[in-house]
């Protein structure tokens, strides 16, 4: 894993869903790396796709977890010293959200 690629977790209020059913409470792990800057302008989003979770910014995870290593950290494309990255993982996923 990255140095700062630390796994999160955001408890966020009840999730009411279109069919009317309520997500109590859900909960979302995520990961972040860098810093947000004080105007929040250096954000940038990282989306999982359906087989792999937020530890796809992670350098020592398998092929399909680390698939964005090479793109998110300190002097790459997206260069963590001047972005502050976020990946979120799916709710109803197995990577650790409510599902």
């Amino acid at each position: 894993m990255h140095d700062d690629a630390i796994l999160h977790y955001h408890t966020g209020p009840d999730l009411v869903l279109a069919g009317g059913a309520v997500l109590t409470a859900p909960t979302t792990a995520y990961r972040s790396m860098g810093r947000l800057n004080a105007d929040g302008t250096n954000a940038v989003l990282v989306l999982h796709g359906y087989t792999t979770g937020p530890t796809m910014l992670d350098r020592d995870a398998n092929v399909a977890e680390g698939s964005w290593s090479e793109l998110v950290g300190p002097g790459k494309p997206i260069d963590t010293e001047r972005y502050f990255v976020v990946c979120p993982n799916m709710l109803g996923s197995c990577y650790g959200s409510t599902g």
